[in-house]
């Protein structure tokens, strides 16, 4: 019962990580981190444009590690709080989950279902 129900909050964990778009935001920070090496091997631009540009790219990464670590933080908890519930209400209890988390056949359960996540979900 305890492995069933850690693997449902993996399932959830996975699907929040998903639709809080994590992974996305992370390829825009890319983007920006990109952009602000091509502005400053820019040769049309003066350095004060370049200054100002990077500036500004740098202002966006920075925005987009502020709400890419509050959407991990809020992926991570929605599955924390559920697993916190069932301990509460006597579903399961704290060494269950401990025993399971710390084995191989839970690592192996979670292994396969990111990579069929992976599969599904993450190529473009």
């Amino acid at each position: 019962m305890t492995l069933a129900l850690l693997t449902v909050s993996s399932v959830l964990f996975v699907v929040a990580f998903k639709y809080l778009r994590v992974v996305e935001l992370s390829g825009q920070a890319l983007v920006d981190s990109r952009r602000a090496v091509q502005l400053i091997n820019d040769a049309s631009l003066d350095d004060e444009q370049k200054e100002r540009e990077v500036q500004l790219l740098g202002l966006a990464m920075f925005a987009h590690f502020g709400r890419i670590i509050a959407r991990s933080a809020v992926a991570v908890a929605l599955p924390t709080i559920a697993l916190g519930l069932l301990v509460v209400v006597d579903v399961i209890d704290t060494a269950g989950i401990a025993y399971w988390v710390y084995s191989w056949t839970f690592l192996v359960i979670n292994l396969v279902l990111f990579g069929a996540v992976y599969t599904v979900y993450g190529r473009a």
